[in-house]
């Protein structure tokens, strides 16, 4: 580690277009929550439009694009430090460290983190960073494809009887909305430090979720080697032809319908959940896709470079989302999972972003980085010489 490391500011030739696409993420990701009263819609869910739209647009595909990103963001960090003769694989271990027990401190107050979700699953990263590039495409296509939950599905359709009947997470679940309902705010802590956040990972692994995240963590890894993003305005009408295609296949899958004479009990569930994750992968690639196609018409990146600051600052807004929103659906705090009802969250959602997206912007403007992002790239370098605050 070099001085030089520790005391320079940001990248000043880092690509906007990965910060605005990852501040359209945390927006997706934000809604959703909002709309979900981050977790209590499925203690007693509300069905409508609402819902229906939030999550054909975000759900499942806002995180994975912030798993494609952090891919994105591994290639550069790790891959900057090479080109100085400097292997920078344990000081990134660290960092997944880091923010692995941020996110378990996070998850206390909010039990479906993310941070600590891609803490763990980022260290495929670290094990095939020297893999050739078709390799590591070959592998994240496995994960993309649902392999291993495959291979669960045959276990449990050809043997029934060594497993249960419903999902394990089930349970997990059930006695997490429990607590954030009508549980007091050490009750929810309480909770979470165990019941929520192994409830969390059986969940991911289940659903299928955990595979997707690490499949598009690595193919992020791989996008940002062939510089994807730096060339992307050069191949609008190839990316326009794979929204098409992606489109397309996203459509047939929704047509899928699982039989259920033929499929019964775990089986169905997981089948059900991979022709799912099929189709919330091909629509997540049209998502990011299609924002980076408009992001590159005639002044529309001036527009969405409004989303950049957020982008840059995400760890902080994702964050203070949850303690100050939590309080607000909880039954310790207002208790509004049960009065506020799904187009009022979603409205308020709106209005709440678009402060988050002021504050961010004026943030930017006077400082490096969002403080939780200083207090990381601090601790990742053992150094307090980061700068922070920009010279005035």
């Amino acid at each position: 580690m070099t001085s030089k490391d520790s005391i320079a500011p940001p990248n000043p030739d880092r690509i906007v277009l990965l910060d605005a696409l990852r501040g359209f993420a945390l927006f997706g990701l934000f809604i959703v929550h909002m709309v979900e009263y981050f977790e209590l819609y499925w203690f007693k869910p509300e069905p409508g439009w609402v819902h229906d739209l939030t999550f054909f647009i975000f759900g499942g595909k806002a995180y994975a694009i912030f798993a494609l990103l952090f891919g994105v963001s591994f290639s550069i960090i790790i891959d900057k430090r090479a080109q100085n003769q400097i292997d920078y694989r344990g000081r990134f271990a660290w960092r997944l460290v880091l923010l692995g027990v941020l996110g378990y401190l996070h998850g206390l107050i909010y039990s479906g983190d993310i941070l600590q979700v891609l803490a763990i699953l980022g260290i495929p990263l670290l094990l095939v960073y020297r893999w050739p590039t078709w390799l590591s495409l070959s592998l994240a296509a496995i994960f993309l494809l649902q392999v291993p939950a495959l291979g669960f599905f045959l276990v449990a359709f050809n043997y029934p009887d060594l497993v249960p009947s419903q999902p394990h997470h089930y349970a997990f679940m059930g006695r997490t909305f429990e607590a954030l309902a009508n549980g007091s705010l050490y009750q929810v802590l309480a909770n979470n430090a165990y019941n929520g956040h192994v409830g969390k990972w059986v969940f991911m692994l289940e659903s299928g979720r955990a595979w997707s995240i690490v499949g598009f963590s690595l193919l992020g890894m791989c996008l940002a080697r062939m510089s994807f993003f730096e060339r992307s305005s050069d191949l609008i009408k190839y990316l326009l032809l794979l929204i098409v295609g992606l489109s397309l296949f996203a459509w047939l899958t929704s047509l899928v319908v699982v039989d259920e004479s033929a499929f019964k009990g775990l089986s169905k569930w997981i089948l059900s959940g991979i022709v799912r994750s099929y189709h919330d992968t091909a629509l997540t690639a049209v998502l990011a896709l299609t924002f980076i196609c408009i992001y590159h018409m005639r002044n529309a990146s001036k527009i969405l470079n409004l989303l950049a600051p957020s982008g840059r600052m995400s760890l902080s807004i994702y964050v203070v989302q949850s303690i100050f929103c939590v309080p607000l659906f909880y039954g310790y705090g207002l208790a509004w999972h049960a009065t506020i009802g799904q187009v009022p969250a979603l409205l308020l959602g709106v209005l709440l972003w678009i402060l988050q997206l002021f504050i961010a912007n004026l943030w930017m403007k006077n400082y490096y980085y969002g403080p939780l992002e200083w207090f990381w790239r601090s601790a990742t370098l053992l150094s307090t010489d980061v700068p922070f605050k920009k010279a005035t």
